[in-house]
């Protein structure tokens, strides 16, 4: 496996109906200080954004990552995968996240992976990624290899979240990467194989607008609750409550490992907010990852 580093190009692209979400203005945030592991031997790889290729399954693949300029070479660091949704790539979701500027605050390290033809092999959805079963599953694996030789990575703290088809993607390495992803953070994305069996218990958090019509409501709602079985969680309960939506946790989760539904006012977007009672996916993700490491 090879890597190499380009100049970031910041491109547009189809924006997968995501530009009804209003611009978020990000407040003061400080970094998290997560009970993470010490490199023995410090990896001083290089902070701020760049683009990597490296070769996986016998293709070359496109990543966007983003480190900190608060990195510490010997403490371990948390790492989020941020995906796209079909049809759209990795420089928008990274520009409609805003997952950038809340790992430069909160001191994480972010990718925003490319998918091959703009797509995910989530299983059932979607384009080429799915038709020709790329090895999406060994492409997030390949990455966090690729950057733990070079970054120091806390493996306990490694997460998954994406819109749309990234969502779809999210589940999958839920379910078939659960000895390397710690959580999931899937939004307006559903389970798309058939048979999820992941290795143990995965906290999720199911973010859906219960007005998307592109991926229905309903169908997170039912991810959510396969999730909560696998789990062994009891009833849900509403634990949080925003101006705009509505967040229920199923109780009582094995090993602790929650399961959270948040039902927003809204279609197939990926919400953020300047208010401070309006839902924003990329904060409340981040809220639920660093709760939720790896047993």
């Amino acid at each position: 496996m090879t890597m190499t580093r380009t100049t970031i190009l910041l491109m547009g692209g189809f924006l997968l109906l995501l530009l009804s979400a209003p611009v978020c203005t990000p407040e003061e945030e400080t970094p998290d200080d997560l009970p993470t592991i010490t490199c023995v031997e410090p990896k001083d790889g290089e902070v701020g954004r760049s683009v990597r290729t490296i070769t996986s399954g016998g293709l070359e693949r496109t990543f966007r990552l983003y480190v900190p300029t608060i990195y510490d070479p010997s403490k371990g660091h948390a790492l989020v995968f941020d995906m796209h949704g079909f049809g759209s790539n990795m420089d928008t979701q990274a520009e409609v996240s805003g997952y950038e500027e809340k790992a430069e605050a909160r001191g994480f390290i972010v990718v925003h992976p490319q998918g091959v033809e703009d797509s995910w092999n989530g299983g059932s959805c979607c384009g080429t990624a799915a038709e020709q079963n790329i090895d999406d599953v060994g492409f997030i694996s390949d990455m966090i290899d690729a950057l733990s030789a070079e970054y120091c990575i806390d493996p306990r703290y490694v997460f998954a979240t994406g819109m749309s088809n990234g969502g779809f993607m999210s589940h999958r390495l839920g379910c078939e990467l659960a000895d390397r992803i710690a959580a999931i953070g899937p939004n307006a994305g559903i389970i798309g194989i058939e048979n999820c069996s992941p290795a143990r218990n995965v906290p999720v958090l199911q973010s859906h607008g219960t007005r998307d019509v592109i991926v229905p409501y309903e169908e997170g709602v039912a991810s959510a609750e396969t999730w909560a079985e696998h789990n062994g969680c009891g009833e849900k309960a509403v634990v949080e409550e925003f101006r705009d939506a509505v967040c229920e946790e199923y109780a009582d989760c094995n090993e602790g490992a929650s399961v959270r539904l948040c039902s927003f006012s809204g279609g197939h977007i990926w919400p953020v907010s300047n208010s401070s009672n309006a839902y924003d996916v990329t904060d409340a993700t981040w809220a639920f990852f660093k709760d939720h490491p790896m047993p």
